[in-house]
């Protein structure tokens, strides 16, 4: 699981951009995991939904 997520970060994010410090990398990976992949990947717990769309429900 952990390497498939590695992986994902590393296609979609890391090699898609010149960095200029570590700093930057670690700012952008953050923001990456809490604004797009958190939310929105598929949880095979919650019957193969995303957080958002459990929480959109149940709004």
């Amino acid at each position: 699981m952990v390497e498939t997520f590695f992986k994902i970060i590393k296609a979609e994010l890391i090699q898609c951009t010149r960095w200029e410090t570590r700093r930057q990398v670690g700012g952008a990976i953050l923001q990456y995991i809490n604004g797009f992949y958190n939310p929105r990947r598929w949880h095979s717990s919650l019957g193969g939904k995303s957080h958002l769309a459990i929480e959109r429900k149940a709004a």
